[in-house]
C-alpha cells in the first residue's frame, strides 16, 4: 500500500440553541438543545491532484427534565439527530462512497436514590436507542434498536472524595 501526501481543507460550522428552564417547582428543571453541524472536507493528492470531497450535515435535538421528589431525583428525556452524508471521489478505479442518511433517536430515565443520607446513594437508569440508515445510491437500508441498563453505587467518602462502582451497557448507531 502507498501513503500519499494530501492537501486537506476542512470547514466546520456549528450552531446550537440551548434553553434552560429552572422553575421554583422541584418537578420542572428542563433543558432543550437544538443543534446543527455542517462539515465539508476537500482533499487533493499532491502527486497527481486527484481530489475527494466529503459533506456531513447533522441536525439534532435533546430534551430533558429533572424532577426532584422527597428523596428521589429523576432525570428523563429524549434525544435524536439526523445525518446526511455525501462524497465524491476523483480518479478512476475507485469505489464511490454511498450517499447516505441516518436517523437516531433515544429515550432515557435515571433515578438517584439516597441509601444513607449524604453518604451513600445509588443511580439506576435505562435507555432505549434506535437507528435507521439508508444508502441512496446503493439501494440499501438497515435499522436496529437496543435497551441499555445502568446501575451505580456511589459513596461520598469526604467533601472532596467520591467513590463509585457501576455497570453500564451502551448501544451505538453506525455512522452514515
Amino acid at each position: 500500500t502507498s501513503n500519499f501526501l494530501i492537501n486537506r481543507h476542512t470547514d466546520n460550522q456549528n450552531v446550537a440553541l440551548d434553553y434552560q428552564l429552572d422553575t421554583a417547582s422541584p418537578l420542572v428543571n428542563a433543558q432543550a438543545v437544538l443543534y446543527h453541524n455542517k462539515t465539508n472536507m476537500d482533499e487533493s493528492r499532491l502527486s497527481d491532484g486527484r481530489s475527494d470531497s466529503t459533506k456531513l450535515d447533522t441536525l439534532g435535538l435533546n430534551l430533558n427534565n429533572r424532577s426532584d421528589f422527597e428523596a428521589v431525583s429523576l432525570l428523563y428525556g429524549i434525544d435524536g439527530y439526523h445525518d446526511d452524508f455525501s462524497a465524491d471521489r476523483g480518479g478512476t478505479s475507485r469505489p464511490t462512497p454511498p450517499d447516505a442518511s441516518l436517523d437516531v433517536s433515544g429515550e432515557f430515565v435515571q433515578a438517584t436514590v439516597p441509601l444513607i443520607k449524604d453518604v451513600l446513594r445509588t443511580e439506576l437508569g435505562v435507555r432505549h436507542d434506535s437507528f435507521e440508515t439508508e444508502a441512496d445510491n446503493l439501494s440499501s437500508s438497515r435499522d436496529d434498536s437496543a435497551v441499555s441498563p445502568s446501575a451505580a453505587l456511589i459513596w461520598q467518602a469526604d467533601k472532596c472524595l467520591e467513590l463509585a462502582v457501576g455497570y453500564d451497557d451502551a448501544f451505538r448507531a453506525p455512522s452514515a
